[in-house]
């Protein structure tokens, strides 16, 4: 059996960090029109899109991060990420994709090496690092999805918000 050398990344921004999810996780990148906001809900989802028929929950995944942010919808280019997860759909808001990018799994490192304090490290499964444009090295942070979609439906089931 021959070893998987490389994975398909998916680069974003959001809050000043660089993130990536495998794109493996991804079902679509879209740029939706408008968001509906849901009265009541909870802080983390932001609204609801509509994307070709299907209703779609946003999540601002600002309790990612250890402090307190709060997405700026105005502001933000609203790329929405949509996760791969056919029981529940959920999209996430983000500030910008980066880009789509093969990555050698020998780049991948584990977060012992790191003092990361600005982010919730439950949710990050690897640190990449690798050059930018300017050529400055930069720390990307590789999200896993299923903690991060698992602690929602569990917000959600426990304060029992129907989306």
């Amino acid at each position: 059996m021959i070893a998987k050398k490389n994975i398909d990344i998916v680069f974003f921004e959001i809050y000043g960090a660089y993130c990536a999810f495998e794109l493996s996780t991804i079902k679509e990148i879209v740029r939706p029109s408008a968001i509906f906001p849901i009265p009541n809900s909870l802080e983390t989802i932001v609204g609801i899109i509509n994307i070709r028929g299907q209703v779609i929950p946003v999540l601002d995944p600002y309790f990612i991060f250890a402090q307190e942010y709060k997405i700026d919808l105005q502001k933000t280019k609203k790329h929405i990420l949509i996760f791969d997860n056919l029981e529940n759909p959920m999209g996430m808001i983000v500030d910008s994709v980066e880009k789509v990018q093969a990555v050698n799994v020998n780049d991948l490192e584990d977060l012992e090496k790191y003092n990361i304090q600005n982010i919730e490290q439950r949710y990050i499964t690897y640190v990449i690092r690798q050059l930018n444009k300017q050529l400055d090295l930069e720390t990307v942070f590789l999200l896993n999805p299923e903690t991060l979609l698992n602690d929602i439906y569990s917000e959600i089931n426990k304060n029992e918000i129907y989306i």
